[in-house]
């Protein structure tokens, strides 16, 4: 999350969303009105609105997913493919996974709404960057946001307001946790906890912090290399070979999207 320098109030619509591998936690604007963040803390959070606070993140979330693009039904042959993932890697019940048609990369959980959104866009980045993108690759990201959800819901802190919940899990610290807890639950589901160093690595190992809240990319991959090599605690799974796509998420995966298209011969039509 990119967080102002100053202490003064400003509405939520200029606090710019968290972004996590860019993978991130997004704070719905519908439910949290107004926050002051100033180094990394929220120092206020003004009132709710009187609706129960999990319908009115995920109405106000889903919308604006609609927006950005088509998200996929649960019928589609993509989403079923994802979510079989999903089913293997015990991710929380109340936790629903959301598949979108849209070429922005977005993947993250947003805890207050129960959300794990993942796009088009970040499977077009696979497909590009990873000549192997595989479903241990896609289970990797997967992993790291389920972790987001689950330290949102059984994290020991003494915050029992939302937003200190929320915060609680703004930090280094636990991306590292994220990553590292994502390869064990990976790992038990099946797959080769490698593939999380590998999607590290494809956003490039130069890239710098996301503000305040996650270390560096090079950083991430060091400390999960030592978790790898752990004769403390070995993982399960190492030398399994990657799961292969079918041809039909491949080719979803690397091309446009429709919804884009669409919106382009109708910006260039005469």
């Amino acid at each position: 999350m990119s967080l102002g320098a100053n202490n003064s109030k400003r509405s939520v619509e200029h606090v710019v969303p968290r972004v996590d591998l860019s993978l991130g936690v997004t704070p719905s604007p519908g439910i949290i009105k107004e926050a002051i963040m100033t180094r990394g803390q929220v120092l206020d959070v003004l009132s709710l609105k009187d609706a129960p606070e999990l319908d009115l993140a995920r109405a106000e979330h889903m919308r604006k997913l609609y927006e950005d693009g088509d998200v996929l039904a649960e019928t589609d042959p993509i989403f079923i493919k994802v979510k079989t993932i999903v089913d293997r890697l015990d991710v929380p019940a109340s936790t629903d996974l959301v598949v979108t048609d849209n070429e922005m990369f977005q993947a993250y959980c947003n805890p207050l709404a129960k959300l794990i959104v993942i796009s088009r866009g970040v499977l077009q980045h696979f497909s590009k960057h990873l000549p192997n993108f595989s479903q241990d690759h896609l289970a990797a990201l997967l992993s790291h946001e389920t972790e987001h959800a689950v330290v949102f819901d059984q994290k020991k802190v003494h915050e029992t307001r939302t937003a200190d919940k929320l915060m609680a899990t703004f930090d280094p610290a636990e991306e590292l946790r994220a990553d590292t807890e994502g390869m064990k639950r990976m790992a038990k589901g099946g797959y080769n906890p490698k593939a999380m160093i590998e999607i590290l690595r494809s956003l490039g190992l130069t890239a710098g912090r996301e503000g305040l809240t996650h270390p560096e990319i090079i950083d991430r991959v060091r400390y999960l290399d030592l978790r790898l090599v752990s004769d403390e605690h070995p993982l399960a799974n190492t030398t399994k070979a990657f799961q292969k796509w079918d041809d039909e998420f491949l080719e979803w995966s690397s091309q446009p999207s429709d919804v884009y298209a669409d919106t382009d011969r109708l910006l260039n039509a005469d």
